[in-house]
C-alpha cells in the first residue's frame, strides 16, 4: 500500500504519542521535501519521532504542470503532497486540512485524516479506545475535526447525482465521513448496512446510507460488518462532539434510486 502524506496527520498523531499506528497501519509513508521542511519547523512535542522515524520517506517532487497549478490553491506541503500521490499513484493521501482534503478527493485519492486513522487503527485492534487519544489531540494541538466537511458540505455529498457537483461513488468512499469520528455514543446504532463486493478495492465494501459518507470496508463479510459497526459509531461520536443532527434509522422504509 503506497501512502503520502501532509505535515498534520504526522504532526498530530506524532503529538499525542501515536506516530507508531501509521508504521503498524502502513508500513512506510512518503513525504515531500515541503512537508519534511513543515514539520522540521515545528516545535510541538514528538516531532523528533518523526524526524528519527526510517520508515518516514521524503521524495522529491518534480516541478511540473500539476505542481504548479496545485500551489496556486494550496500551500507548498499539500500541493507537493498530492502531486507526489499523483506521481506514485498513491493508495492513500492523509491529510486534515477540509479545503486540502476536497481537492484530493476530487483528484481522486482515497482520504484520510489523523483521527481517521484511530479509527482504523482500533478497527484493527491496534488502539482500545478512541476518545482519549482524540479528546488529547483537541487539547495537546488544537487538532479541528471538520466536523464531517460541515454541514453545508454534508448536504452537497447528499445531493442527487443528477446535481453537480455530485460525487462518483469513488470520490464518495474517500470522503469516509466516519473515519473521522472517534469512541462510542449512547444511541441508537439500528441503521442499515449494505455490504457489497469490490473488484476495484479488492475487498468487501459497507455503505450506510443514512449517515451521510460512513463507509469502509473488510477481507471478508463479517469484517466489513464489524467494521461498519465502528464506523457508525464513530459517526455518531464526531456528530454528538459538534452538536450535529443525528438522523433517526428508517429500516426498511429506506428507498433507493
Amino acid at each position: 500500500m503506497i501512502v503520502v502524506s501532509d505535515a498534520s496527520p504526522l504532526i498530530t498523531l506524532a503529538g499525542v504519542g501515536h506516530l507508531h499506528l501509521l508504521h503498524a497501519l502502513y508500513g512506510e509513508v512518503l513525504i515531500p521535501p515541503a512537508v519534511w521542511e513543515e514539520v522540521m519547523q515545528d516545535e510541538r512535542p514528538g516531532v523528533q519521532d518523526i524526524v528519527s522515524a526510517p520508515w518516514v520517506r521524503t521524495v522529491p517532487v518534480a516541478q511540473n504542470s500539476l505542481l504548479m497549478a496545485l500551489q496556486t490553491d494550496l500551500d507548498d506541503g499539500e500541493a507537493e503532497a498530492f502531486a507526489l500521490a499523483a506521481v506514485v499513484q498513491a493508495d492513500l493521501v492523509l491529510v486534515d486540512e477540509r479545503h486540502g482534503r476536497n481537492v484530493a478527493i476530487w483528484m481522486g485519492f482515497r482520504v484520510m485524516g489523523a483521527a481517521g486513522v484511530l479509527v482504523e487503527a482500533k478497527a484493527r485492534g491496534l488502539l482500545l479506545e478512541i476518545r482519549p487519544v482524540l479528546d488529547e489531540m483537541l487539547r495537546a494541538t488544537q487538532f479541528r475535526l471538520a466536523r464531517r466537511g460541515s454541514a453545508r458540505s454534508r448536504r452537497r455529498w447528499a445531493t442527487p447525482r443528477s446535481t453537480p457537483p455530485a460525487p462518483t461513488p469513488r470520490e464518495a468512499r474517500s470522503l469516509q465521513a466516519c473515519r473521522l469520528g472517534g469512541g462510542y455514543a449512547l444511541v441508537s446504532t439500528k441503521y442499515e448496512i449494505i455490504i457489497y463486493w469490490s473488484a476495484a478495492d479488492d475487498a468487501f465494501i459497507a455503505e450506510v446510507p443514512e449517515l451521510p459518507g460512513c463507509m469502509t470496508h473488510g477481507d471478508t463479510r463479517e469484517e466489513a460488518l464489524a467494521m461498519a459497526e465502528d464506523a457508525i459509531q464513530g459517526w455518531l461520536a464526531v456528530a454528538q462532539e459538534f452538536g450535529d443532527p443525528i438522523p433517526e434509522p428508517k429500516g426498511r422504509k429506506l428507498m433507493y434510486a
